[in-house]
């Protein structure tokens, strides 16, 4: 079974290198994936030292309270993100360092104070780029639903031939 998965594996893979290649559809949301990923790292940078001295937000130690206090800075500074959007900027800043997790326990890297004046009046540059962003970020948490509903599946198909 491992063998044949692999085998599979790597025939998707070129599959989709080869589409790539081709150009077209597949192209294209590669190209917009890639530009999300950047302005979300864009975005994270300028928002990190701002988290790191918001009181509310560093003393939140799990990802759930921080997705609403990243939520509630980024209004408080000019950027209304929605709360795939505020996902996606958790996961780019435990990709990044800036956030470290510990299991479900996280905690916030302590930034400089120095800079977190200049660069949170600078969030309101990302407010044309938040349709893309919602856009991509709602497309991967309906991949995440999907796969997770595969899941259950296989796991409730297997107990029922289990139980026969």
């Amino acid at each position: 079974r491992k063998g044949l998965g692999r085998v599979l594996d790597k025939l998707i893979r070129k599959r989709r290198e080869r589409e790539l290649a081709q150009g077209g559809q597949a192209a294209q949301k590669a190209e917009q994936t890639a530009q999300g990923e950047e302005i979300l790292q864009r975005l994270c940078e300028r928002l990190a030292p701002v988290l790191a001295t918001d009181d509310k937000a560093a003393s939140c130690n799990r990802r759930g309270p921080l997705v609403v206090e990243l939520g509630r800075v980024c209004r408080e500074h000019g950027l209304d993100v929605s709360t795939p959007v505020a996902w996606d900027l958790i996961r780019v800043l435990e990709q990044s360092g800036e956030l470290v997790g510990d299991g479900r326990a996280v905690e916030l890297r302590q930034a400089s104070a120095g800079t977190s004046e200049s660069t949170g009046a600078n969030l309101k540059d990302f407010a044309p780029d938040l349709a893309m962003l919602d856009h991509l970020a709602r497309e991967r948490l309906d991949r995440r639903k999907k796969r997770q509903k595969a899941r259950e599946q296989g796991k409730a198909a297997k107990r029922r031939r289990e139980a026969c």
